[in-house]
């Protein structure tokens, strides 16, 4: 995973658990799926578009850092899912990617589906710790 890291051009060692160290593993996870022919690392392909669309979304977020790690898990398992129950249609991960994104930025995209979803469950677990 180092390896990974560094390919991302994040040489110099980020500190465990900030957010910078979240943003380096996102990076080396799709490098490491271009690398394996998975999914190519571009903006085209998905996977950056992706990590803009997650960064873009986590501004407005109290909690940068789950919210990170949230709405990636979740995304990840859509278009997993994309991929998987509809192989007729998204035959590689880069079409289940962009299916995921959506092409029409004026229509609410199947990512914008699980930021608000997720955002509802942050809130609901949060009351339910009783953190404010």
């Amino acid at each position: 995973m180092d390896n990974m890291l560094k390919t991302s051009g994040n040489v110099e060692q980020v500190k465990p658990g900030g957010l910078e160290y979240v943003d380096a593993r996102l990076q080396a996870l799709w490098i490491a799926a271009d690398i394996c022919g998975i999914c190519e690392y571009t903006y085209e392909a998905g996977p950056l578009r992706l990590i803009h669309f997650i960064k873009d979304r986590r501004e407005k977020a109290h909690d940068k850092y789950t919210f990170t790690i949230r709405i990636d898990a979740a995304l990840r398992k859509a278009i997993y899912q994309n991929n998987y129950n509809d192989r007729s249609t998204h035959k590689t991960c880069s079409q289940a990617i962009l299916a995921v994104l959506g092409t029409n930025p004026a229509l609410p995209s199947e990512a914008d589906r699980v930021v608000e979803q997720s955002l509802h469950e942050i809130i609901i677990t949060a009351g339910i710790m009783g953190v404010a």
